[in-house]
């Protein structure tokens, strides 16, 4: 197996994996409600069951490895580790143990490693859906989309326990659509996901050619992807309507062959409804919000209108492991005051209980949020701004759908869609990513940000968008 190869060049083996001298007896411990607490994010009280069961049934690697996820998920490695080891080596080719070993890689940001061990769980089960579809992630790090978006569609089958949501309505698989109706739905993912994606409903009029063309997307998204001129009507989740055919937003790229270097990258894609966009450029002025100023002609500003979202935002009742995955993402509002410099004037786009934190951020704010409904409204901001910086991953998709200048304030364990070790996006050709060195030190980020800042003021915000 590739990764054990791997390790033992590296040192890096977890544990001795001789082969077993017997069969394995299949374990009869039972765990799904243990690995329901885990998914609810309940891994501190799923361990306390599982130290149990590890004393009652040492030789069962099925506890043995389910016990080292519960240990990852609470960040113990090293003991999850020791964990992993032991089932191993009561079972070498256990696809848990090994699909565990290869998100513990992931999460170190070593993705050959992880590559490997996803590889190996394949290879021990090839019909392990969490394996594929945590392979897909990775994957995506390095650019292979190809077989990223190939895999990716292990997700309905893992979220679901099917592969056809809509049946019996089919599935669109590449064919001429003429004379027929297509709905298109928002099937995975956050609504960052969402907005990076819905440049494909474009590419499928265009090839596809259906007559009709339904998309099915939340609330928060529905105004501004009905501005979207190859969309004939938008319907709200759980109305399908009696449609011909249908296609998961995310299975688009797969069945466009997307690769790295075929993006379907012509922006912008996305346009706040021009009213709404007017009401608050109105709304903007009337708030104290400067005309930028430029002299001769030249690109240089003298006011750069700039908005800022500082912190992810969701939903209180989601579950644990989203509230800290979210908690890493956000900026603490008092670490944003080197960006108050020269020329540069601050519109919030931070929406919900955070939005109160402005004048924690040591800059002159303008905070209209309150009346920020949805992404149309926020588009409608947008619109009026030179240069969005954001730590809010959706914001900054926005951004770059609408083709603004964008700086994305990025954790060092990025989303999968943003590529390792590079400061540009294949998808966003406006994005600058400033990204972590080290997880949860945000200081130096924000330095950069307020160089580019100060650039933009003085050279024009075409100076932050990075070479292709």
């Amino acid at each position: 197996m590739l990764n054990r190869l791997f390790d033992t060049l590296r040192g890096r083996r977890a544990a001795p994996v001789p082969a077993p001298a017997a069969p394995r007896p299949v374990s009869t411990v039972p765990l799904a409600a243990i690995r329901a607490q885990i998914a609810s994010g309940d891994s501190a009280g799923a361990c306390a069951a599982l130290h149990t069961l590890a004393n009652l049934h040492p030789q069962d690697a099925d506890v043995l490895a389910l016990y080292g996820w519960a240990l990852f998920d609470l960040a113990q490695e090293a003991a999850a580790r020791e964990l992993l080891g032991a089932a191993l080596r009561l079972q070498p080719d256990h696809p848990e143990a090994l699909n565990t070993l290869g998100a513990m890689a992931a999460g170190s940001l070593d993705p050959e490693e992880a590559i490997a061990w996803f590889e190996d769980a394949l290879e021990a089960a090839p019909g392990n859906l969490a394996a594929q579809y945590n392979l897909a992630q990775v994957l995506f790090l390095v650019g292979d989309y190809t077989r990223g978006f190939d895999l990716l569609r292990a997700r309905q089958m893992l979220l679901f326990g099917r592969a056809n949501q809509l049946d019996p309505m089919p599935a669109w698989r590449g064919e001429n659509l003429a004379g027929k109706h297509l709905f298109v739905w928002c099937d995975w993912g956050g609504l960052g996901d969402h907005l990076q994606f819905i440049r494909y409903v474009a590419l499928l009029r265009e090839r596809a050619r259906p007559a009709r063309l339904t998309l099915g997307v939340g609330r928060e998204l529905a105004a501004l992807f009905a501005t979207i001129p190859c969309v004939d009507a938008v319907s709200e989740p759980g109305h399908a309507p009696r449609a011909d055919v249908h296609s998961p937003l995310l299975d688009l790229p797969h069945l466009f062959g997307t690769t790295i270097d075929s993006v379907p990258a012509s922006m912008p894609y996305l346009a706040a409804p021009a009213a709404q966009a007017a009401q608050w450029g109105e709304r903007l002025r009337a708030a104290g919000l400067p005309a930028p100023v430029r002299r001769d002609g030249s690109p240089l500003h003298q006011n750069l209108r700039i908005g800022l979202a500082w912190k992810s935002t969701g939903s209180a009742s989601e579950v644990q492991v989203y509230q800290q995955m979210r908690r890493s993402k956000s900026v603490a509002a008092p670490l944003l005051a080197p960006l108050h410099l020269p020329g540069a004037h601050f519109v919030s786009l931070q929406i919900g209980a955070d939005a109160a934190e402005c004048a924690a951020t040591g800059l002159d704010l303008i905070d209209c949020t309150a009346e920020i409904t949805d992404f149309a409204a926020t588009a409608a901001v947008i619109a009026q701004l030179d240069l969005v910086i954001s730590a809010d991953t959706s914001v900054a998709h926005l951004a770059g759908a609408m083709g603004k200048p964008v700086l994305l304030l990025l954790r060092r364990e990025s989303g999968m869609f943003w590529l390792q070790g590079r400061d540009d996006s294949p998808w966003y050709p406006t994005m600058r990513i400033l990204r972590q060195e080290q997880s949860g030190d945000w200081a130096p980020v924000i330095a950069q940000a307020a160089h580019w800042v100060k650039r933009a003021a003085a050279e024009g915000t075409q100076v932050v968008m990075p070479r292709a």
